[in-house]
This record gives structure tokens, sequence and C-alpha cells, in this order.
């Protein structure tokens, strides 16, 4: 999308909700941009890059989320889900070459 239409559209949202509430919005000073905050809400995605060494770790620890490929003699993600679980960040975490990756 066009920066410029980005910017029209977040100024037009931020011009909406500030007119929303006139009893906040006379706690504002006009110009104070520090007061808005934008959040970007970005989906994760469970990866393993071509480091993998075939240790087997990450499927021992969460095989509902990798498995390995006896083509290629590296992990492979087989599910998303549950992705955020405490089993998947120790897999994570335990990962020799640090090739698992959450992002």
């Amino acid at each position: 999308m066009n920066k410029n239409i980005k910017f029209l559209i977040i100024s037009s949202l931020v011009i909406i909700l500030a007119s929303c509430n006139k009893e906040e919005n006379n706690n504002l000073e006009s110009n104070n941009w520090d007061n808005i905050k934008v959040y970007k809400v970005i989906e994760q995605t469970l990866s393993i890059d071509e480091r993998c060494i075939w240790c087997n770790k990450c499927v021992m620890i969460s095989p509902e989320n990798f498995e390995m490929n006896r083509d290629t003699f590296k992990a492979v993600v087989i599910s998303q889900k549950n992705k955020f679980s405490e089993q998947v960040q120790y897999a994570i975490d335990v990962c020799p070459v640090d090739s698992i990756h959450l992002w």
C-alpha cells in the first residue's frame, strides 16, 4: 500500500478517535503526537532454516509441530498449531544450531 495512503488512513483514524471523547481531548495538547500509539500486528510463523543438522531434538520435544524429512536430512515444520506453547519454545531453545525461528 502506498505510504501516502497509509498516512491518510492513520491520520483519519486518529482524528476520528480523538473526536469521540472530547473530555480526553481537552487533556491532550493539540500537536502532542507522543500520546498517540499505533500498533502493527504481525502474524508470527514457525520455521526452520537451512542450518538444521538433523539432530531430532525438536521432533522428540514437539512431534505435533516438527518431523524429519528423510530426503533433505532436515527437520520441517508440519503444523503452526500451538506455536506459542512451552513445548515449541523449549524446542527453539535447545536447537544446537539455532535453526528454529518464530517470526
